[in-house]
């Protein structure tokens, strides 16, 4: 009988022990899983002058007509944009080929440096409209039969055009009412222009 009261209050000892233990273990909090630390892509900020679609700095190159003399020209030109939506475009004419009758042996050059202020209206990250106003002189040479006459006039233009591209790549479409109030002269050209401070695939 002693050894039976014996055995059972050690069983009784053990199984009390055991379930404490297991209480103790299931009171205890769960060791919590840390957050992975987060990483933001941090994006290199733009320069303040090349901030936005509604800047545009370029540098490019157009080829057209003025439909008189000259009948040929080539520009080079590029824009600036201290604030947003308005373009300072600032370029060179060359003129070729006078189209005048009867003249086979007059030769002509000319040159038209210019500079306007235009209003910009950009086009869904795609480009944009611009359209302003500014002046130039126009340098013309002509020469015949060894005597060249040089000429210069100022004049007047009113400017619109349109950039068509993305990124830092763009065709240039332009259209140019110039006059010395004399005479008017009307200038449409096709180009492209290199846009500064875009990375690829993004236009701000």
């Amino acid at each position: 009988m002693n050894r039976f009261v014996c055995v059972l209050l050690l069983t009784l000892t053990l199984t009390l022990g055991l379930c404490a233990a297991l209480f103790a273990q299931a009171s205890e909090p769960a060791d919590e899983a840390l957050p992975e630390p987060v990483v933001q892509a941090v994006k290199p900020a733009s320069s303040f002058f090349f901030q936005g679609d509604s800047r545009f700095w370029s540098l490019g190159a157009a080829a057209g007509s003025s439909f008189a003399a000259p009948w040929f020209t080539g520009t080079i030109q590029g824009t600036v944009s201290p604030f947003p939506y308005t373009l300072v475009e600032l370029g060179c004419d060359f003129g070729f080929v006078h189209g005048y009758r009867n003249e086979a042996g007059l030769g002509y050059f000319s040159l038209y440096p210019f500079a306007h202020l235009n209003g910009y209206i950009p086009l869904m990250s795609l480009g944009g409209l611009y359209v302003g106003a500014g002046g130039g002189v126009m340098l013309a040479f002509y020469s015949y039969e060894g005597e060249n006459k040089p000429y210069a006039v100022p004049a007047f233009d009113v400017t619109t055009g349109l950039y068509a591209g993305k990124g830092s790549h763009y065709a240039t479409a332009a259209y140019t009412l110039r006059t010395n109030f004399g005479q008017v002269n009307h200038k449409v050209s096709l180009g492209y222009s290199y846009r500064f401070g875009v990375k690829e695939g993004n236009n701000e």
